[in-house]
């Protein structure tokens, strides 16, 4: 079952559709799904495909491909300085252009000349493009697996937040992954479920299905069918949750509840937001929302209270039903009644539950994979220690094959699983303590990256997961990047010396001699070198490494510190106590208050630009001055990154999932791009390589952002 990515509705009243669940009467006109007559085609967009090497991430030109609902054919124009000119006739879905310049306009011509309006392919690379050039072939792209699939030869389908889809081989080695430039219409899936031809895949811009010509083991063919989201019926077009049974596709959404079957598609349930949706021994379809729900009976489940979040539900074979839910971790009903089995994680409950070897396995989320038995609750955990990919765990499902037989299911015993975490995908035998690790990117979409920093062509990114890096040359001195393990909160290098920054201590690794750990005063929080010499700082101030003294000496007057940014001549820009603060070479102190609070800072010569709590700051060094941009009165603009761009101008993150620049003297005003149209990322830190292209980094992983100087073909 699909982990929530979103709140429910809440609150709002409970509609059921009468004769929803009914088959269509004779004669009823059916729901034309994809309209054979209809242009331009639903569902039309233009993607880029992926660059397939680093030097070419931010390359001028692009090979573009099209994407439309139904087989039909048309004719491919674009658009060139003496009009439109026709470059392709007779293009079927998935048609694929030669290299063009980025940002060239294109449209399908259609019968008897009628046009569609102008598409131009979006310029950002999203972190699944960057994760194909940073793994290695067959890796898994996305790190956020929070469903899971077992087509007929119990190969997972894994579905990912920011990732997209994947097949994976059943041993685990190697995977086939889909995204925007395979025809997705996002690469945030949700859900998947496997069929005997594919995989219905739920993504958050709408219901595909996924058809798979399998030749050999080394020969496979994808094809992206039509996408189905609210203009052809569905309640909202975030798909949470799917469920397959013979002729019928029932489909969980944000806002609701759909079927879709040979006579159309209807609502079932609305507005509610469905989290599961399982198949269980009795026939019945078990719908978890804000509640339980039975079909075809469409009635609610005894016992549940409706302010309980059920994600996932697992029957018992004789004594009631184990639930999966938020408030209450794992409960079992039993007539009409629930009782607790295991809490589940802190605010976090429990996110999935499998039958595996006699007892149960349940997802618990940061409490890692929790083995139950509902008579006896807890009998065993496992996390990263034990060999899973990570300690947050959002699904688990039996290692069973495929079938439309819930009964021949129910009467299977598995004796191992398949585990989603936020770091990829694991099989575990609970009984033989054994585990398998899908292979995934160095840099899998879908992880959260917070700092990163520049030594020569390279660039360093630190988070959660430890550090990494962009571009093709990795560190000759690997044991040292191994020994930064993953609860850095930044990493500096000094020629062949690594500074790291742990909670409240400086590590000094260098490449010949003894380490040195440098305890500070925490929680520390930042980390900058000027002049080869590291500063830090955090909750306790801003400390300076005295290379003669071999120690960090605190830097007098100087609060609370969340950001530091190097000055010129050998000064230190900083973000102390919700103030921006000059500390010149001598530690004198000027400070310069602006009239919101400060997040990040980029110093660009004499003008240091501030991104606040409510838009971006212009400070000008000598003067003193703040010029206030991008305000808003009705609603606070968020900027948590800026970058320099090395031409007087600036670089932008919002808490919308944008990215802007503002150049020199603001005379050509903002460029403004959407890293993702659905569920934007939270911006965490900007990496400018010039006015023209800039690394992003996101909770969601690395975006290229490439911005033309002048647009047109």
């Amino acid at each position: 079952m699909a982990r929530p990515s979103r709140s429910s509705s809440g609150g709002a009243a409970l509609l059921l559709l009468a004769g929803a669940l009914a088959p269509p009467a004779a004669g009823a006109a059916e729901l034309q799904l994809v309209p054979a007559d209809q242009f331009p085609p639903a569902h039309l967009r233009a993607v880029e495909n992926p660059p397939d090497r680093w030097s070419k991430v931010f390359a001028a030109r692009r090979e573009l491909r099209l994407f439309w609902n139904g087989g039909a054919s048309y004719d491919v124009q674009r658009l060139t300085e003496d009009g439109w000119q026709t470059i392709s006739t007779g293009a079927g879905s998935g048609w694929t252009s030669q290299r063009l310049a980025r940002g060239t306009e294109l449209r399908l011509v259609g019968p008897e000349g009628a046009s569609s309006e102008p598409l131009t392919a979006d310029t950002v690379v999203s972190p699944l493009s960057i994760a194909r050039l940073a793994g290695e072939p067959g890796a898994l792209l996305g790190a956020q697996v929070v469903d899971i699939g077992l087509d007929g030869s119990a190969n997972p389908w894994t579905a990912s937040l920011g990732g997209g889809v994947a097949r994976v081989e059943r041993d685990g080695l190697q995977s086939l992954n889909l995204g925007l430039s395979e025809g997705l219409p996002s690469e945030r899936v949700v859900a998947v479920a496997p069929t005997d031809s594919g995989a219905w895949v739920g993504t958050a811009a709408g219901l595909v299905h996924v058809g798979v010509d399998v030749q050999d083991r080394r020969s496979m063919a994808f094809q992206v069918s039509d996408v189905i989201g609210v203009p052809e019926g569905l309640p909202d077009a975030y798909v949470q949750a799917l469920a397959t049974e013979p002729g019928i596709v029932w489909v969980g959404t944000y806002r609701g509840l759909a079927r879709l079957d040979h006579g159309g598609l209807d609502t079932v349930l609305q507005p509610w937001s469905v989290f599961s949706l399982v198949r269980g021994s009795d026939e019945r379809i078990w719908v978890g929302y804000e509640g339980l729900l039975g079909l075809p009976e469409a009635e609610p489940i005894e016992g549940i209270d409706t302010e309980l979040d059920v994600y996932d539900v697992e029957p018992l074979p004789r004594t009631g039903t184990l639930l999966a839910t938020l408030q209450q971790g794992v409960v079992l009903l039993s007539e009409g009644e629930t009782r607790p089995v295991w809490r589940g994680s802190a605010s976090e409950g429990a996110y999935a539950l499998a039958r595996v070897s006699g007892f149960y396995l349940a997802a618990g989320a940061s409490a890692g994979m929790v083995s139950l038995a509902p008579s006896h609750g807890v009998l065993r955990r496992w996390g990263l220690e034990d060999g899973l990919p990570s300690t947050v765990v959002n699904e688990v499902v039996p290692d069973l094959p495929w079938t439309e037989d819930p009964a021949a299911r129910m009467a299977v015993n598995a004796r191992a699983a398949w585990l989603g975490t936020e770091a990829g995908l694991a099989w575990l035998d609970p009984v033989l303590e054994q585990q398998r690790v899908a292979p995934s990117s160095r840099l899998p979409a879908g992880v959260s990256w917070t700092h990163v920093s520049r030594r020569g062509s390279r660039r360093h990114l630190v988070g959660p997961q430890g550090l990494a890096f962009l571009g093709p040359e990795l560190p000759r001195d690997g044991q040292r990047v191994e020994r930064i393990g993953t609860e850095a909160r930044e990493v500096l290098r000094q020629g062949s010396t690594w500074w790291v920054l742990r909670e409240d201590r400086v590590e000094q690794l260098p490449l010949v001699g003894r380490d040195r750990h440098h305890h500070v005063p925490g929680p520390l929080r930042a980390a900058v070198l000027v002049n080869g010499v590291p500063w830090v700082g955090g909750e306790q101030g801003l400390f300076r490494y005295d290379p003669s003294e071999r120690q960090f000496q605190r830097v007098a007057g100087v609060g609370p510190v969340s950001a530091l940014r190097a000055g010129e001549g050998g000064s230190v820009w900083a973000i102390a106590s919700d103030v921006v603060l000059h500390v010149e070479r001598d530690f004198s102190l000027r400070p310069y208050i602006g009239t919101h609070r400060p997040l990040d800072l980029a110093p660009a010569g004499g003008i240091i630009w501030v991104g606040t709590d409510n838009g971006i700051d212009m400070i000008h060094a000598q003067s003193g001055e703040v010029m206030d941009l991008l305000r808003t009165a009705d609603r606070k603009v968020a900027v948590p990154a800026v970058a320099a761009d090395g031409q007087g101008g600036c670089w932008a993150g919002t808490d919308a999932g944008q990215v802007l620049h503002l150049d020199t003297g603001l005379l050509g005003g903002a460029s403004v791009f959407d890293l993702t149209s659905v569920e934007p990322p939270t911006v965490l830190a900007i990496e400018a390589l010039d006015d023209q292209r800039v690394w992003v980094l996101s909770d969601q992983g690395v975006f290229a952002v490439w911005r033309p100087r002048t647009p047109g073909p």
